[in-house]
């Protein structure tokens, strides 16, 4: 058994450490695999290394054997465990709001509907997402009984709702019919860059 510095690093052992010995891991050829590799016990810092590991057949020295290639992805597994850790808080902040909140993407298809909001309209959580804004939201002027399409507002960056008409002006049309006086905003989520 051969390692490379980058694979001795990774592993925290010497090729000297290993040879003749049993690999520790399955390998599974023309497979991409993702393994956790167990850091030594008496470290101080115990967390687990996530690696991709692919291998080939190939010939080495006149014999069989087996090309194992192994990428650390910890770095990528940490950001994706705080990226779900976020998601999670975001969810958990957006159930506990007592006014209907809904986020779209830029062409106005519904991302996040929380359960109040869903109420309102009518229409289940996980049917919503994915849907046009409009589709599921039917807004109707109080005063003279204008249709009014949210997806002005979104394209718009929110500028259309502060230009409508008073913000309690407004009727919800939910999916059963039933009408519901609202007050509504609307507005851009900017990310650091503005957009």
């Amino acid at each position: 058994l051969f390692l490379n510095p980058a694979a001795e690093k990774l592993l925290g052992r010497k090729s000297q450490q290993v040879l003749n010995k049993p690999f520790g891991f399955e390998v599974k050829i023309d497979l991409p695999m993702e393994i956790a590799i167990l850091t030594d016990k008496s470290s101080e810092h115990k967390e687990n290394i996530y690696a991709d590991m692919r291998a080939a057949e190939i010939e080495w020295k006149g014999k069989h054997a087996w090309l194992v290639s192994l990428r650390d992805m910890t770095a990528k597994k940490k950001l994706l465990k705080a990226y779900e850790e976020e998601k999670e808080r975001l969810e958990v902040t957006l159930r506990s709001i007592a006014d209907g909140v809904i986020a779209t993407d830029e062409m106005g298809t519904v991302l996040i509907i929380n359960w109040v909001a869903s109420q309102m309209v009518g229409v289940p959580q996980e049917k919503a997402v994915g849907l046009p804004l409009d589709s599921i939201l039917n807004l109707r002027n109080n005063t003279d009984d204008e249709t009014f399409r949210l997806c002005r507002i979104v394209e718009g960056g929110g500028s259309s709702a502060r230009q409508s008409n008073r913000l309690d002006d407004w009727i919800l049309v939910a999916a059963d019919g039933s009408q519901i006086p609202i007050e509504f905003s609307c507005g851009p989520i900017l990310h650091n860059n503005q957009e």
